[in-house]
């Protein structure tokens, strides 16, 4: 196809009946560099980032950064976010001599670009897609510029059928329909939705969602007929797949890494593309160590040491090898191993022939026996016989001249282990013949050790009939598989640091009152326990003391641990160390939490109890509260009954004998008032007392706390200054 300035338009690609493949808008990455990248694999179309089309009129600079093309950057569709018709036109007017045509973002479900006036809130407002749509044909000048838009669906679909058809009569060129609704983020995509907006259109529609292989193209296109599939994030983790690659391939690898140099990419870009596209086919802990590379050369080294170039890859395809991509990474290990171990052969021994190679094959077999195969005694002897052998040879340290081809063979060993290849660019002279023999024979005596436990775990994974899968670590050198469980210790510790949680919320409960607890706590089991309670408190404190201190030494260990010369010999041992390092962190959380709940447990439980006699406290002085009063009552009533009979009585005798009776009983009353008040005067007395007494409790728990955080707040700033 031509460019916007030739008479072919975008819209031929459609009548040709093949299903196009499209390369999704996708912010700060799909940009000049990446739609180079995808080009060569067999992309017919591409989209810049969205851009918002205020700013791209208003500011240079956002011109110059977010909107760069080429000669060769064609077709090209330039997405705008825009939330009025005249601001569209006039960007689509701009960028109109430099590309083939124009997308209306409608779809952006992301709240800044809805609460902007754009995004996916245009889909409720068809009128003014209409509307801009119409005016990007009307001022655009070529013919041959399409204008199209890309939307998300209504729940409603008739709501969204609606929108494509007022639309399409303004004179859109095609539309992008994403299969999710506004509100959906990873839910399965509506293709039924997708089918009934082409059915109801004459204009080509395309489908967007979860495209992720060159299969979901055609199964797409057979659910929904559809004119044409746009990808995203599929294409991030693949670049290649619209060529039919499954992953990315490692030519796709290189190809990215020389149009970024060629394009100046920034690093950061750069990265991140390569982060998405190795994320399918590399372990955790290589995803790990290159999302920690920082600079461009650091990680074209790391490819070539990992992965080799491209040039490896040619040349193991002219020598009739083909490269396994269904085999698993401890298959593809040992494959890996046996030719280093063959290569080493023919250093130590001078033999170029490779005559040894079937027995090394063999010999790698001890690892794979299964019920199919059995356990061939003979076979393992056979491999025994072998590593001994090559031991032997490895017991001669006498010197010699090496061949030119053993230099050729040392120099690209560590370069790309297992494959021979030319010296690239970054390849040294190498070392002296007596340095290159010291650094073969260790190599060599390190994969020896290294198949030797192999063949061993391999015996005995035979006997339960099916193969051990091996980790990195076992085939690059390291004699011991790193634990990726607990050991038993701190695996106690966790289990006791869970139990004092549980114990804290049980203890917590708010329909338990503390009087509850401390009648449970009175229980005959209990007495039994507290004879020996505060012994091992004690012994509890002392040992979470030590394992504390012992989590401190190991992080302060392996945070100044340094990598030395030995990383060649081991590849994976800053992966390793990291791991050491982030159990060591790990335990030394565990402990330090766990003796700090210990000790708020502690404090907890004593002052459940205190809570407890406080409020036994209370509730007796509440009742003799209560009972003071009826007596004051029952005076009252008396008297209230003296004073009527006084007031009935008849002569002067019975007023006497009233009057006495009266002083008798204001007497009695007095007594029991002063007694009454002496009483309460003690009970407050009390109370004021165990008032204090929480007080001073509660000040003391604070000051333990602060201590506590203090030591926590030394203990990271020390990390801090080690690492």
């Amino acid at each position: 196809m031509k460019t916007s300035n030739g008479n072919t338009s975008v819209m031929d690609m459609f009548e040709k009946g093949k299903v196009l493949k499209i390369c999704a808008p996708m912010v700060r990455y799909s940009k000049l560099a990446f739609r180079s990248l995808v080009r060569k694999y067999d992309c017919d179309i591409c989209f810049t980032p969205m851009i918002v089309a205020s700013d791209f009129m208003r500011s240079v600079k956002a011109r110059d950064s977010e909107f760069t093309t080429n000669e060769s950057d064609r077709p090209l569709i330039v997405q705008f976010a825009a939330p009025d018709a005249q601001t569209l036109a006039d960007a689509a007017c701009m960028v109109a001599p430099f590309s083939d045509g124009v997308d209306l973002n409608c779809g952006c479900p992301q709240r800044w670009a809805m609460s902007s006036g754009f995004g996916a809130c245009l889909i409720n407002k068809p009128e003014l897609v209409k509307d801009m749509v119409r005016h990007v044909r009307n001022q655009v000048g070529n013919p041959n510029y399409t204008a199209s838009i890309k939307i998300r669906i209504h729940n409603d679909l008739r709501r969204t059928v609606d929108l494509c058809q007022k639309a399409e009569s303004a004179g859109v060129s095609w539309i992008t329909v994403h299969g999710r609704t506004a509100e959906e983020r990873h839910q399965p995509v509506h293709y039924d939705a997708i089918k009934t907006i082409k059915d109801s259109l004459s204009i080509p529609v395309i489908a967007n969602g979860d495209i992720k292989y060159l299969r979901d193209v055609e199964s797409t296109h057979q659910l929904t007929g559809v004119d044409g599939v746009m990808a995203a994030r599929g294409l991030l983790a693949n670049p290649a797949m619209f060529s039919g690659y499954e992953d990315t391939p490692l030519e796709c690898i290189w190809d990215w890494v020389d149009i970024s140099i060629e394009q100046g990419t920034q690093f950061t870009c750069f990265h991140h593309h390569l982060v998405y596209m190795l994320e399918r086919v590399s372990s955790q802990p290589e995803r790990k160590v290159f999302n920690s590379l920082s600079s461009t050369s650091a990680v074209i080294d790391y490819l070539e040491n990992t992965y080799g170039s491209v040039r490896d890859l040619g040349m193991a395809l002219d020598d009739g090898c083909t490269i396994e991509t269904s085999s698993t990474p401890t298959e593809r290990a040992m494959k890996d191993m046996m030719k280093r171990m063959e290569m080493l052969e023919r250093v130590v021994t001078g033999v170029t022939s490779g005559e040894h190679k079937e027995d090394l094959q063999g010999a790698a077999r001890g690892q794979w026996y299964n019920e199919e195969e059995g356990d061939d005694k003979g076979q393992r002897d056979f491999n025994q016989e072998y590593i001994q052998r090559l031991r032997d040879k490895l017991a001669d340290t006498s010197p010699r001249p090496m061949h030119s081809e053993d230099t050729y063979v040392t120099n690209n060993l560590y370069h790309n282990p297992g494959t021979e290849r030319q010296p690239s660019r970054r390849d040294s002279s190498g070392p002296t013949t007596l340095e290159q023999l010291s650094v073969v024979r260790t190599e060599a005596e390190e994969l020896v050790q290294t198949l030797t436990s192999i063949m061993g775990s391999g015996r005995e994974s035979s006997n339960q009939g099916a193969p051990v899968e091996r980790s990195t670590y076992e085939v690059e050198g390291y004699h011991q598989r790193p634990s990726l469980v607990m050991t038993l210790q701190w695996t106690v510790v966790a289990l006791f640091l869970y139990v004092e949680m549980g114990i804290l919320v049980i203890l917590c409960l708010p329909f338990i009152s503390a009087r509850r607890w401390q009648s449970i706590f009175q229980l005959r089991i209990w007495n039994c326990v507290t004879t020996f309670w505060n012994k091992v408190f004690l012994t509890m404190i002392i040992i979470l003391i030590v394992l504390f201190l012992d989590a401190v030494r190991e992080v302060r260990k392996y945070s100044a641990k340094e990598l030395g010369t030995d990383t060649k010999l081991l590849p994976n041992m800053f992966d390793h160390l990291h791991m050491k390092l982030f159990r060591a962190q790990r335990n030394l959380y565990i402990s330090g939490f766990a003796l700090f709940l210990w000790l708020v447990m502690k404090r907890v439980i004593t002052l459940i109890n205190q809570l407890a006699s406080v409020s036994g406290s209370t509730a007796a002085l509440q009742a003799q509260a209560e009972n003071s009063t009826q007596t004051a009552k029952k005076y009252k009533e008396d008297n209230e009954l003296l004073k009527q009979t006084l007031m009935e009585g008849k002569g002067d005798k019975a007023a006497g004998e009233g009057m006495k009776l009266l002083r008798e009983e204001v007497e009695k009353l007095r007594e029991e008032l002063r007694t009454s008040g002496d009483a309460l005067k003690n009970s407050q007395s009390e109370a004021d007392a165990m008032k204090k007494q929480m007080d001073g409790y509660a000040r003391e728990y604070e000051r333990l706390l602060k201590e506590h955080q203090e030591l926590q707040n030394l203990q990271d700033s020390g990390n801090k200054k080690d690492d």
